[in-house]
């Protein structure tokens, strides 16, 4: 039984990585590839064994207390960036929540060891990366426009599972900067609210511009 929830886990952290990374910051120009976000850098693969971590029991509910998202106004424009709370666009994304606090959030009392930017429960499976991007959308995925912590956000759902991108501040001549957080399931959960969970928390850790 042990091997076949790990054979699902690699499934499911081969898929997710290939499609994002972590970086520490955003810098220079954003590219026009799919999402314009950096490209990997310190998102570490989970040991053979998982060892449990404090931070939950397996009975408290995803994010609970944690306010939520909230559709944008009537009178934001299509193309408005709305910027309630400006945030710096350089940050170190992997030191804004500990392994205990996406355990919290996931629901979960069991964490595997990882490092960098990547957060995963063992049973049930749960995939979480969080890092530093630039305001685009992936244009293959889902998209609904939402808010978060008063600023404009995305909320991408693909075949991986789901992504918020959350907008921090704009720059001349730079894109804006944003925070990503991307989250995946064995299907126990719904993958958009936790990532909606997690980029509240995070983007609350970020220093204010």
């Amino acid at each position: 039984m042990r091997l076949r929830r790990a054979s699902a886990l690699t499934a499911c952290l081969a898929a997710v990585l290939g499609v994002v990374g972590c970086s520490s910051s955003v810098s220079g120009s954003a590219s026009s590839g799919s999402g314009g976000s950096p490209s990997a850098s310190s998102a570490a693969a989970p040991t053979g064994s998982g060892s449990a971590e404090p931070g939950g029991s397996g009975t408290q509910e995803p994010g609970a207390g944690e306010p939520r998202a909230t559709e944008p106004g009537s009178g934001q424009g299509g193309g408005e960036v709305k910027l309630g709370k400006r945030k710096k666009s350089e940050y170190d994304p992997c030191g804004l929540l500990s392994s205990q606090e996406v355990a919290v959030v996931f629901g979960s009392g069991e964490m595997l060891e990882t490092s960098g930017c990547l957060h995963s429960s063992f049973d049930p499976m749960k995939v979480a990366i969080i890092q530093a991007s630039y305001f685009i959308p992936d244009a293959s995925a889902e998209i609904g426009k939402i808010e978060v912590g008063g600023n404009s956000a995305y909320r991408m759902k693909s075949e991986e599972g789901c992504a918020v991108l959350v907008a921090l501040s704009e720059e001349s001549q730079e894109a804006t900067g944003a925070l990503r957080v991307d989250v995946t399931t064995d299907g126990s959960a719904e993958p958009c609210q936790l990532a909606v969970d997690l980029a509240t928390k995070a983007f609350d850790r970020i220093p204010n511009a």
